[in-house]
């Protein structure tokens, strides 16, 4: 089977069911606001941003050490990531108790249940990686599921009951812990299938790498979360909690496929000859943005239609989370760029690129002081989808100019008339918004035209 089948297999099958995993997501999202106000869900974006820092290096970056084939063995890994993530549990209650003596105890206690998640989060990263990794795409698919079925049950059931924001906090914990119970029989499986790969015996990691490690995973997760703990200090709970719902829609749309992409990308370059990668990664990121901003556009054009039925505490959601999903076709060149440098050692530039990122978003959160929650929208929607295109266009800097100026400025146009189109209504919106799909429509079909040759490489993966 060809490297371009594994990784289109792979990724056809994690999508699938990640679509319906987010799908229930992005449900119990709007079901749980039925019991909860903006308020109640900035006080789960602030808890949930804050422990974000210890949080993120769940594992230390161990997951894609592994997918990467620079970890020893699955073993070893976890034994690692269990005594480090059980560390990190004493961490996040240190933040825990930092809220509670300002006062702030509701943000408190959903830090200290999201203590509890840490080791069994950190666990299923693993699990989950080694899943992909061994093929047993079906199996990461259940768990994700599961999960995400788990997550709406006892969110519904805790938030009818408490119309508090410890439902969030502790459906996170259920669905994790029902992850886990899935993804367990992986390790199982592993042990039972007999001796292990042999980069388990060969491969020696070294704490430099480690580090590398820790550090990319860390950066990967705080451009993510630093909005949130930014916007806690500068903006009303209630505002905090419109910019979370609307962000968490948008990640909804982009984690049907980004978070599959990454791991399976990563894990198909690392086998890849080193010649074709950069072409393999560019080609595979601008069609999946392309196939975004047609799927942002329509989604959109609908969201549009749908504003009068939302609550009035709620009407900003909707405008606000299409103008960040307008960034999302630039965006899903992120995880694959990512995947890239991964695959070739170059561990210290992603994680510059995304500090940089983080770094971009806090600043866009801090605009808040001035501007209303749209406005805000409208600026961090913009320098996502502009310093997105410039990682790509820097990371992979050996396909043609022209190449990479055509696929930035689609994405850049489809960006403008969605964000146009939201902010003008339906019926002119709608037409501007359509345009956009037109573009991306264009840009797909340009791009399945394209021969290896065109983007600078050669079939056999030598240099041309």
């Amino acid at each position: 089977m060809t490297t371009k089948t594994t990784a289109t297999r792979g990724v056809a099958t994690l999508t699938l069911g990640s679509i319906v995993a987010a799908g229930l997501a992005a449900l119990a999202q709007f079901v749980l606001a039925i019991w909860l106000s903006p308020d109640e869900f900035g006080q789960w974006a602030a808890a949930l941003s804050a422990t974000a820092f210890l949080v993120g290096v769940a594992n230390f970056g161990e997951v894609n050490g592994f997918l990467s084939g620079r970890s020893e063995s699955l073993a070893r890994s976890m034994r690692i990531a269990t005594l480090l993530n059980l560390g990190l549990v004493a961490g996040v209650f240190l933040i825990a108790g930092f809220y509670w003596t300002a006062g702030r105890h509701d943000v408190a206690l959903l830090c200290v249940v999201l203590g509890f998640t840490v080791p069994v989060q950190g666990r299923n990263g693993l699990l989950h990686a080694a899943a992909i990794d061994s093929g047993l795409y079906g199996r990461a698919v259940a768990a994700q599921l599961v999960g995400a079925a788990v997550r709406l049950a006892i969110g519904v059931a805790v938030a009818a009951a408490s119309s508090s924001a410890i439902a969030l906090a502790v459906a996170q914990l259920g669905a994790t812990v029902a992850m886990n119970l899935v993804l367990s029989g992986v390790q199982r499986r592993a042990t039972l299938s007999g001796p292990a790969p042999a980069r388990d015996v060969v491969v020696r990691t070294t704490a430099r790498e480690r580090a590398a490690w820790a550090v990319n995973s860390l950066l990967v997760t705080i451009p993510l979360q630093i909005g949130y703990f930014v916007a806690q200090f500068v903006a009303a709970p209630a505002i905090v909690g419109l910019y979370y719902l609307a962000n968490q829609i948008a990640l909804a749309v982009s984690g049907t496929v980004s978070g599959p992409v990454a791991k399976v990308v990563l894990s198909v370059l690392s086998k890849s000859p080193a010649g074709v990668r950069e072409a393999i990664a560019f080609r595979f990121g601008s069609l999946l943005g392309s196939g975004m901003a047609v799927v942002v556009g329509i989604g959109g054009t609908a969201a549009l239609y749908g504003t009068d039925r939302v609550p009035e505490e709620w009407s900003q959601v909707v405008p606000g989370a299409i103008i960040l999903m307008a960034s999302l076709p630039a965006r899903m060149t992120t995880p694959v760029v990512d995947s890239y440098l991964q695959s070739v050692g170059r561990w210290w530039r992603s994680s510059a690129f995304n500090f940089v990122d983080a770094i971009g978003t806090a600043i866009c959160a801090l605009m808040l002081l001035f501007v209303d929650f749209m406005a805000f929208a409208i600026i961090l929607s913009a320098w996502k989808a502009s310093f997105a295109l410039a990682r790509s266009s820097i990371a992979l800097g050996e396909i043609p100019v022209g190449l990479r100026a055509a696929v930035a400025i689609g994405f850049e146009m489809s960006f403008i008339l969605t964000v146009v189109g939201t902010v003008v209504g339906p019926g002119a919106g709608t037409l501007l918004i359509g345009a956009g799909v037109v573009v991306a429509s264009c840009l797909v079909v340009g791009l399945l035209r394209r021969a290896p040759e065109d983007l600078g490489m050669s079939r056999t993966g030598s240099r041309s």
